[in-house]
């Protein structure tokens, strides 16, 4: 009797526990939860070097290719755009901007020595009004943004087309035409003349002097590209050969060795003022017709006199970025060319970034955004290509969006910040300060943790005062106290970072944030002191959503199927519909009355071609879409 008694009384406390009331069971949960919280020991983390990775676009500002893209607005909207532009490509997980500032003896900036660009104000020589320096404003930006920029100048173009507009008086068609060469319809500085070398080797000085750019970066724009290019019988440089060949009877070496001289004095000038600013050229991406062996086509060396192998030989260039913009097979090859100009650029221990074409998604060429997408997952298996520069800005996060090249960085490729790779040649002196004063508070929803810190003063040589922050978040419940890459959330230049999360979360998050201090060419400072937050699930959340809620497909992008999950605070009758970028249906998944709660819907898109989705909810008179991308 005694022990049927105790197993009933047994039972009825089991029971007890059990019937309690969600709101019972959860309220006790978070109390110990907040206890555990409180009983946290702050602990000094160590940290690894982060994620090291090239991840560059170019803005081409020639023809107003990418930006300005009106050049008659006025200098606020022109701001607005670019910055615009930055958003976009620091969600797309850029961490580097080649800034084109040269595009043909004019400038982007306030310069002292060519006039400012008619792409900029619709009139060459003419300011911005109301006054601005679009490379002083984009250098700001971009360090805002925990984002290097490299000046992307043209060095010897200087007609890109004959008359095309009207030149003002100070541009050198006008002022010095006796330094230009005439071939077709374009016209050039002619690289022979020892004025040209002293003249772009002094536009780059203005700049590296002026300016805090991380980065000097020339295009492939040497000696005329087909049709208008010099072959060894043109006559128009004869009489530069005659009056400066040095020594050289073969007149295509010699146009190699012009080229060889002009790098040669950029570089050195460069290094001999900042030596942390970084040189690179973008060369063509074939060298030499047949090499490697297999591929074919035009080349550097030959056509437009380009000798990229000398400029590594020489150490005259930090890193080359050849642009690579054909596809897997075929004559130019892909990977037989990306393998080539590795095994060049890695005995000569300077970086590799290949040049991909998003450009090429446009027509006639059509690409999938798998192209892109194969070409840097396959980088990233040779440890001798560092990164990618993408051509151009507009092809990753404006004209073909829906391609989903920029949601695919920002999910799969890019998921986890990384910084510019660090250049072992390069001496950088070590950060010794901490961050302090980190703080992290949740804001009144519960869904933000919002983050600042104190900046850290850096003072090196030549003037180096950039610092960057990296943001760690970790999970306290299985925290080793060594932080990782895989804990990078953020990479900023300011001080204060923000993180939301979904607004219904299955369970609290006991997280700790940490901050590290991030200085030119990858080199870090010790980690700050945790700051520790723990983010509360909602009783209601947990239970039903106070409102409507679409939640972002898992996985995305997704080969073939993936998952949709939604809530609902009522019941009501869904209709949870996918289309196409077109807008045409693709599927209808959920259709009828539907109870409170939260549900999950699988999408197999199996029968689907790869590219962009868009999935929508209607619900209780609310309509909610989402964006997901298809990658076979």
């Amino acid at each position: 009797m005694i022990a049927a008694i105790t197993k009933h009384t047994t039972f009825g406390l089991y029971a007890f526990f059990f019937y309690l009331t969600t709101f019972a069971r959860l309220f006790i949960m978070k109390l110990l939860l907040s206890i555990l919280a409180l009983m946290l020991i702050s602990v000094t983390a160590t940290a690894q070097q982060p994620a090291e990775e090239m991840r560059g676009v170019w803005i081409a500002t020639v023809a107003n290719l990418d930006w300005p893209t009106n050049r008659s607005i006025n200098s606020e909207s022109q701001k607005l755009t670019l910055t615009n532009q930055m958003d976009d490509l620091k969600e797309a997980g850029i961490n580097t901007i080649i800034f084109q500032v040269r595009t043909e003896g004019d400038a982007l900036y306030n310069s002292n020595f060519e006039p400012w660009s008619y792409y900029l104000t619709g009139t060459e020589g003419v300011a911005p009004d109301p006054y601005w320096d679009p490379l002083e404003f984009a250098i700001e930006e971009a360090h805002k943004r925990g984002m290097e920029l490299h000046a992307w100048l043209n060095p010897y173009r200087a007609e890109r087309v004959i008359d095309l507009y009207p030149r003002a008086d100070s541009h050198v068609t006008k002022a010095n035409p006796e330094m230009l060469l005439t071939s077709g319809t374009i016209r050039i500085f002619d690289p022979g003349l020892p004025e040209t070398k002293e003249l772009i080797t002094n536009v780059v000085m203005d700049i590296v002097r002026r300016y805090d750019v991380d980065g000097i970066h020339f295009d492939d724009y040497f000696y005329p590209y087909p049709p208008n290019n010099m072959t060894t019988t043109s006559t128009q440089d004869a009489q530069t050969f005659q009056d400066h060949n040095r020594g050289f009877t073969n007149i295509a070496d010699w146009r190699r060795d012009n080229i060889n001289r002009m790098v040669e004095a950029v570089h050195d000038s460069i290094k001999s003022v900042k030596p942390h600013v970084k040189f690179g050229i973008s060369p063509f991406g074939i060298y030499k017709n047949a090499t490697p062996i297999g591929v074919v086509g035009m080349d550097a060396y030959s056509v437009i006199y380009a000798d990229a192998l000398a400029w590594l030989n020489d150490e005259t260039v930090d890193y080359l970025t050849p642009q690579l913009y054909w596809q897997f097979g075929g004559q130019q090859d892909y990977a037989r060319l990306s393998r080539w100009w590795s095994e060049q650029t890695g005995p000569a221990q300077r970086h590799l970034y290949t040049g991909n074409a998003p450009y090429r998604f446009a027509s006639p060429s059509n690409w999938p955004v798998t192209e892109v997408l194969d070409q840097l997952d396959f980088n990233r298996e040779n440890p001798d290509i560092q990164g990618n520069i993408l051509f151009r800005s507009r092809y990753v996060t404006g004209l073909f969006i829906s391609k989903g090249l920029a949601d695919s960085l920002e999910t799969r490729v890019n998921r986890i910040p990384a910084v510019p790779p660090q250049l072992d040649w390069i001496s950088m002196e070590p950060i010794a300060d901490r961050v302090e004063g980190v703080t992290s508070q949740l804001t009144t929803d519960g869904n933000s943790v919002e983050l600042s810190w104190n900046p850290v003063q850096v003072n090196r040589a030549n003037g180096d005062s950039l610092a960057f922050y990296l943001v760690y978040r970790v999970d306290n419940d299985d925290f080793d106290g060594t932080l990782t890459e895989d804990h990078v959330v953020a990479l900023t230049g300011e001080t204060t970072f923000r993180e939301t999360f979904a607004s219904v979360r299955p369970q609290d998050m006991n997280y700790s944030y940490y901050v590290q201090v991030l200085g030119r060419n990858a080199t870090v400072g010790p980690v700050s002191e945790p700051s520790d937050v723990l983010v509360e699930t909602s009783l209601e959340s947990v239970q039903i959503a106070a409102d409507i809620v679409l939640e972002q497909n898992y996985p995305n992008p997704f080969n073939p199927t993936t998952q949709i999950r939604y809530h609902l605070p009522e019941s009501s009758v869904v209709q949870l519909t996918v289309y196409d970028i077109t807008g045409r249906v693709v599927s209808v998944l959920e259709s009828g009355l539907r109870s409170a709660g939260s549900h999950s819907v699988q999408f197999n898109a199996s029968e689907l071609a790869s590219g962009m989705y868009l999935y929508t909810l209607r619900a209780g008179g609310v309509q909610l879409t989402g964006k997901m991308t298809l990658i076979k």
